[in-house]
């Protein structure tokens, strides 16, 4: 006669089969992640100037670029830009 509880093969085998579904989804996933749907690698580079520009009444000027390293196309729509009272950017290194 059989006993009814349960043995170390079944726990070791109930452990191997979670540990096979978590493999399949985390390939599923990767494979979504890089080929159906890349998000586009952005590089942007911010500029804010506060010199000279203060004879001519203006506070700040900020230059902003931004350049697609692929793999897909992108647009950047609107750019929100705040400037504090408290100098954020200096050119001390800390």
């Amino acid at each position: 006669m059989r006993p009814t509880g349960w043995t170390t093969a079944d726990y070791a085998l109930i452990a191997s089969l979670l540990s096979l579904a978590v493999a399949i989804v985390s390939l599923l996933w990767n494979i979504r992640a890089k080929f159906l749907h890349p998000t586009p690698k952005l590089s942007v580079r911010l500029i804010v100037n506060s010199g000279l520009w203060r004879e001519m009444g203006i506070d700040h000027i900020a230059e902003m670029a931004v350049v697609n390293l692929g793999p897909t196309d992108c647009g950047v729509h609107s750019v929100v830009f705040t400037a504090s009272r408290k100098s954020v950017f200096s050119s001390k290194m800390s």
